[in-house]
């Protein structure tokens, strides 16, 4: 179908494969409508064909004045209607059942990959099973740990001046760096990137609650003035981090001695940070829970 290509700019091929190229293109249940609207404009002006009358909207969208995309079922369709217009007789075309089937239950399984894609993601990262947890994300929830930021008692709170919210930044990041530089060398130092030292909207941070979801909170600080927030795990939920963070450091198959000198270096660095943290009225570290947590990362990873 001539349509089909000139929407997607390639000729027809197998119906799968063409599905992924729909969902790409317009059909991502997780795209973001800026992009879905900067594609729409674009067919809008390549596309200049009227759907025929009475073209069901299940089979092509229309998507501007004589213009309309050919959807899922559509690209689906086409086989089907092919077949029963070869095997046409007279002016009665009739749609074989067998490939109407196929092409439903070939529908059904797409739709069905397509809206769990996200809820798979977030399983698949919660488990473990997705690429290496990157290092400041570790490190970032190391530190919480470390500087005993657990339940909203204990929250790092957000300094609502700005100047001294660099200045806490610059301390919390200085451990962070000490880790990341040690499991990897290679890591771009965190100095270097602006956006590591936004301490509550850094990507590190983002990154340790997309793989730990609700356990590591940021929420408004109830306390704080505007838009201040506070930092913390989850009451609770100590072990449990502790124990995804073992599995993303195992995953790594770090020699121990590397391990080892990683933590080192960040309880050291963070003993000569720590004053100008506490200065903040944020540090609740224990010698207790720094010893056991350096145990228990030895011991699992």
């Amino acid at each position: 179908m001539a349509e089909v290509a000139e929407q997607h700019e390639r000729p027809l091929g197998d119906p799968l494969d063409d599905l992924k190229v729909m969902r790409e293109v317009l059909f991502d249940p997780v795209a973001r409508e800026e992009r879905l609207r900067r594609e729409l404009e674009v067919l809008r002006e390549r596309l200049n064909w009227p759907a025929p009358v009475d073209t069901p909207e299940t089979i092509v969208l229309p998507i501007g004045e004589g213009a309309g995309v050919i959807t899922p079922e559509g690209r689906l369709a086409i086989p089907a209607l092919n077949s029963a217009l070869a095997e046409a007789a007279d002016d009665e075309v009739i749609v074989d059942e067998l490939d109407i089937s196929a092409a439903e239950h070939a529908l059904a399984t797409t739709y069905r990959e397509w809206t769990r894609y996200r809820l798979g993601r977030v399983l698949t990262l919660r488990e473990g099973r997705d690429r290496p947890m990157l290092p400041a994300a570790i490190g970032t929830t190391l530190f919480l740990l470390l500087n005993g930021n657990i339940g909203e008692k204990w929250a790092l709170a957000q300094p609502k001046d700005e100047k001294r919210q660099r200045q806490l930044d610059s301390a919390v990041t200085a451990p962070i760096q000490a880790f990341v530089s040690a499991i990897d060398p290679n890591a771009r130092p965190l100095s270097s990137d602006g956006r590591h030292l936004q301490l509550y909207n850094g990507y590190g941070l983002s990154e340790a609650r997309r793989r730990l979801g609700s356990d590591i909170v940021l929420e408004k600080d109830p306390h704080g003035e505007g838009k201040g927030k506070r930092l913390y795990v989850r009451e609770g939920a100590e072990a449990r981090v502790t124990e995804a963070l073992a599995r993303e450091l195992a995953g790594r198959r770090l020699r121990p001695t590397v391990l080892e000198d990683a933590l080192e270096r960040m309880v050291t660095a963070y003993e000569e940070q720590r004053p100008r943290i506490a200065a903040f009225g944020v540090s609740n570290a224990k010698q207790s829970r720094t010893k056991n947590l350096r145990e228990d990362l030895l011991r699992r990873s």
